[in-house]
């Protein structure tokens, strides 16, 4: 078994008082009894609201730091910036937007991450995606696996779980002093700095991959930054799964299954079925998906893309008795 350690719970947040004090809330519920392995950061991405009041309700209550940014330096480049921020052995995202932790969960984590006879370098959680509105569960077991998994090769975990695009905060641990890799930060791109840093640290060391969906994925959420999903995830994404090939050793055959799987009908009309994929004001290069995929793939899509948006709009106003 390992050696006690620390988890840092980082918390970036901007204009949402209310939401990060109900994961505060959320956080000291889970340890109150037993916070020794944890502490809390929050960085404020300079949101000049009541943010620093929320924080200091918990002082004394959590082990709790806050940061405020001098100015918004950007979602992506908060994240990046716990590294720096946290001083804990790991790192876990706990995004106070649309993400949180099931009761117990922190505990039951740090205890599978104990139990290991060697450190994880890249902890994954697995999750159940929940609706935001009504709570409904809408997937569980998102990762489809029935056991604990240990890969002595962290990038072996990407062999056997599915698409990367459940490497999301709420479901990542990762060792800080690994994210110090300069990989971890240049291939972040403006949204995906969860996927550079898994694939830093998978690079580094052994993956552990916890069965039991002990988090909450939120679902419906409408912020801006969902538009972007299409380009993160067939664009960007795959941009950094091709720098790791080359820079971190990222296996060939590992990189071709995860393109593969971005490749498939079921993959593209799912995303497709999100967003308004045709329009480019939010950063597509067709000519960079067919490099990535070929020109029979964006083909595709350019022949799905309106079906899939008139067939949204219809479900819609079907939904609303609009019909």
């Amino acid at each position: 078994m390992t050696t006690d350690f620390i988890v840092s719970l980082g918390i970036p947040t901007y204009k949402r008082p209310h939401r990060l004090r109900n994961l505060l809330e959320r956080l000291h519920t889970q340890l109150a009894e037993d916070p020794k392995h944890f502490e809390v950061v929050v960085s404020d991405n300079c949101s000049q609201d009541e943010t620093p009041d929320v924080v200091k309700e918990f002082t004394g209550k959590l082990h709790i730091k806050h940061y405020t940014n001098p100015t918004n330096i950007g979602a992506n480049n908060n994240v990046l910036s716990l590294i720096e921020k946290s001083s804990g052995e790991y790192l876990w995202i706990v995004p106070d937007d649309d993400d949180f932790v099931y009761d117990d969960s922190l505990q039951q984590v740090y205890q599978a991450i104990a139990n290991c006879d060697i450190k994880p370098a890249v902890v994954l959680v697995n999750y159940n995606l929940v609706e935001l509105d009504t709570n409904k569960v809408l997937k569980t077991n998102a990762m489809k696996i029935d056991h604990d998994m240990f890969f002595e090769k962290g990038f072996d975990a990407l062999t056997v779980l599915q698409d990367v695009d459940f490497l999301t905060g709420i479901c990542l641990l990762v060792n800080r002093e690994m994210c110090k890799h300069p990989f971890a930060r240049e291939e972040a791109g403006e949204y995906h700095s969860p996927l550079s840093m898994a694939l830093t640290c998978m690079a580094e060391g052994p993956c552990l991959v916890i069965a039991k969906p002990l988090v909450i994925l939120g679902a419906g959420d409408t912020s801006n930054w969902r538009n972007y999903w299409p380009r993160i995830y067939f664009q960007d994404m795959t941009s950094c799964l091709y720098a790791a090939h080359q820079k971190l050793g990222l296996p060939a055959e590992i990189l071709k299954r995860q393109i593969d799987l971005k490749r498939s009908y079921k993959t593209a009309s799912t995303v497709l079925s999100w967003h308004r994929f045709l329009f480019q004001k939010y950063g597509m290069s067709w000519k960079k998906l067919a490099q990535f995929y070929g020109y029979a793939f964006v083909l595709n899509l350019i022949l799905i893309a309106p079906f899939k948006i008139f067939g949204d709009l219809k479900i819609v106003k079907k939904l609303r008795g609009k019909n």
